[in-house]
């Protein structure tokens, strides 16, 4: 609205400038004030006149589309820096939440052979999602992501670490079947992750 204003103030002000320098020129039927007091029989003073105030317009119009393209250029410098920060924040979230999914998928499809593998896939589950609470803790307005977003991301590990057979069944109680049970409940909740996480991407 401001610029709006300002382009209307600066249009009138240049029809003025014109009207003062085409005035000698004018009827008198349509002159507002008494034209300046300009010795017409020399026009060489009337046209000197006249272009010294067409080039102080074009200057003026020149310094205000200068400043306009500045300031617009710097917004969208701006804009274009936010939108490359969040992006680069957003692909770090994902690639973390793929590296907890392959920690899970590994649990899911029995991919340990004993008790200290199972601890470490156990292990790098835990770390991961860590990970990416910290990311949600200190870069939420930077992702924007809403409130429900973030709910959505961590009903993913709530679901894991609250689930016994999947962090807290020893390794010689574990079957296949009992793990591919769950299955689907887990790739219901990472995909609905997934998805807030790509509605965000510019």
């Amino acid at each position: 609205m401001k610029k709006i204003i300002l382009i209307f103030i600066i249009t009138l002000f240049i029809f003025f400038i014109l009207y003062l320098s085409l005035s000698p020129i004018l009827p008198k039927c349509i002159r507002a004030f008494p034209a300046p007091n300009l010795d017409l029989n020399s026009p060489r003073d009337y046209f000197t006149l006249f272009s010294s105030s067409i080039t102080f317009i074009l200057g003026t119009i020149a310094l205000i589309l200068g400043y306009f393209y500045y300031k617009d250029k710097r917004k969208f410098e701006t804009l274009i820096s936010e939108i490359e920060r969040k992006r680069k924040r957003l692909d770090d979230l994902i690639h973390e939440l793929d590296f907890f999914d392959d920690g899970v998928d590994d649990l899911l499809h029995y991919r340990f052979n004993n008790a200290g593998e199972l601890k470490q896939i156990r292990s790098r589950i835990s770390r991961s999602f860590e990970t990416i609470e910290i990311m949600l803790e200190l870069s939420t307005t930077l992702l924007g992501l809403t409130d429900s977003d973030m709910q959505t991301i961590i009903k993913v590990n709530s679901f894991v670490d609250k689930n016994v057979i999947l962090m807290h069944t020893p390794y010689h109680q574990l079957d296949e079947s009992s793990l591919s049970s769950l299955k689907d409940d887990y790739v219901d909740l990472i995909q609905d992750a997934r998805r807030v996480c790509y509605k965000n991407v510019c």
